[in-house]
């Protein structure tokens, strides 16, 4: 039961689908091979197992959310790169939560491509903290900090907290601002 023209950029593309749609703990490569109208074994001639077809769904991932962020940057300078890149992150993640966890897992996935692709997302964000952080040692540990402000902001954010009367746009500018004002007085 072959499919003529099945490539593995449409099976990729299709497992970003099927998780943006069901969630990573409710994809199965049984229930691709369904939707992609094959039989599961079918799908071994064009990926090597399920651990790496996740892998490069992630890698897709994060190069959507490396875009968003440089589209959000672009032209910007200092701290308002900063405050469009954390407004990009958190809006590639709230547009895509199911796929946006998938970045969690490339300490688990041991992909190096997937690895990769996270570093150059990294190195991207090093680049807009050098002009405050001037050391390498300095960049990793703004960095560090930046990515725990948003992604606890956003996890919080995704469970269903910040149920308060106060906006949480506004709460979320002010961790930012908050990051921003340490990187200024630096």
């Amino acid at each position: 039961m072959a499919r003529k023209g099945l490539t593995e950029d449409i099976i990729i593309e299709t497992s970003a689908r099927l998780i943006a749609e069901n969630g990573y703990q409710n994809f199965s490569l049984h229930g691709l091979a369904a939707e992609l109208g094959i039989k599961t074994a079918s799908l071994y001639n064009h990926i090597p197992n399920s651990k790496k077809l996740v892998a490069k769904v992630g890698e897709r991932v994060l190069h959507n959310l490396k875009q968003s962020i440089r589209d959000a940057t672009e032209g910007k300078m200092g701290l308002d790169a900063v405050e469009a890149l954390a407004a990009a992150y958190r809006r590639f993640a709230l547009e895509n939560p199911e796929l946006y966890q998938l970045i969690l897992l490339i300490p688990e996935l041991d992909d190096d491509d997937f690895s990769n692709a996270g570093r150059t997302l990294m190195a991207d964000l090093y680049g807009k903290l050098s002009p405050f952080c001037p050391s390498r040692e300095e960049q990793v540990h703004a960095g560090r900090m930046l990515r725990s402000c948003m992604h606890g902001f956003i996890s919080l954010e995704h469970a269903g907290f910040f149920r308060s009367s106060v906006e949480i746009e506004d709460s979320y500018r002010y961790v930012i601002h908050s990051f921003i004002q340490m990187l200024e007085s630096k």
